[in-house]
């Protein structure tokens, strides 16, 4: 009995899943840290407000930034593992 011939583009969209996965989790990582020190920033200056009042606004916004290219960065990679996913489903070549 003869095997089925391997289709090795398959091969290559799990390989490339499983890159877009890593980069998913990196940029997660760094999102949540971003995130995090929004938070942590923001808490400080809740304390010293009428200080750093100019200041804290800027630095904020700086942060808030960073953190939501990474936030696209981690939808747009999920998207393309879905997309990569779907191919290898409905074994089809992306063209």
């Amino acid at each position: 009995m003869a095997e089925p011939p391997k289709e090795t583009w398959i091969q290559w969209v799990a390989l490339t899943a499983t890159i877009l996965a890593g980069c998913a989790a990196i940029s997660s990582l760094k999102a949540s840290s971003y995130s995090t020190r929004v938070q942590i920033h923001t808490t400080k200056e809740a304390n010293h407000w009428a200080y750093y009042q100019s200041k804290s606004i800027k630095e904020q916004e700086t942060l808030k930034r960073h953190n939501a290219a990474f936030v696209l960065a981690v939808t747009l990679l999920q998207i393309a593992i879905m997309m990569s996913a779907l191919a290898s489903l409905i074994k089809r070549k992306i063209k």
